[in-house]
């Protein structure tokens, strides 16, 4: 975005008219900025860097997936993570879901409720959003171990009814 620059691979029939849209939409093109661009592609670097990239990521979100696993016993369940840099964390009925916020914020875990995203009526998910995209595998690691901090403090204690008396 900050090149301004991006591409379309379409069918001939429309190339024409999306030709003149982006004209319309902005009449000096970077120029240079595609070239060079255009050049980083065909030399295969830009498909050589999205491979490193994507490993990193998958080391990023399988370091997510593992912590999960072994420190949130079962209070957060991914779901599945097809593509991109965040997960959804479906979390367990008895965390309290803004005191879990509030906890992992003290902890230094940012996080986002997935109702933050939500603007209709009715029930929202009891999810949470986590980056992985921008921390590497070991403080992805970290992170999660304070998250399962946060998790444990946020746990609703239900009371025990005394016994029935006869």
């Amino acid at each position: 975005p900050a090149l301004r620059l991006g591409f379309l691979i379409v069918p001939e029939d429309v190339h024409a008219g999306l030709v003149s849209i982006r004209r319309a939409a902005d009449v000096h093109p970077p120029v240079f900025d595609q070239l060079v661009v255009a050049d980083l592609i065909a030399d295969g670097h830009y498909e050589r860097h999205l491979r490193r990239v994507r490993a990193v990521c998958r080391e990023r979100l399988e370091a997510l997936q593992d912590a999960v696993t072994r420190h949130c016993h079962g209070a957060l369940r991914l779901r599945p993570v097809h593509a991109g840099l965040h997960a959804v964390a479906d979390v367990a009925n008895d965390v309290d879901m803004p005191r879990l916020c509030d906890a992992a914020a003290v902890q230094g875990v940012e996080l986002m409720p997935l109702s933050a995203y939500y603007a209709g009526e009715g029930p929202q998910a009891r999810a949470i959003v986590l980056g992985f995209g921008a921390v590497g595998a070991s403080d992805v690691r970290k992170g999660v171990e304070k998250l399962a901090r946060a998790i444990e403090a946020s746990r609703v204690r239900r009371r025990r009814r005394p016994p029935a008396s006869r």
